[in-house]
């Protein structure tokens, strides 16, 4: 995880957190503990 530093964006949720990384398309599900529960790539795709 500090290969990515600081995450542009952190959600709370009641299980923990997701970390999102939108400039490498990465995001992380960190559980209660603090440990990388799940992990998804994404990409944003322009509609217009």
């Amino acid at each position: 995880m500090q290969a990515y530093r600081s995450p542009d964006k952190i959600i709370q949720t009641v299980q923990g957190e997701l970390l999102v990384y939108p400039a490498r398309e990465i995001m992380f599900w960190i559980n209660e503990n603090g440990q990388v529960e799940r992990w998804c790539v994404f990409r944003f795709v322009n509609t217009n």
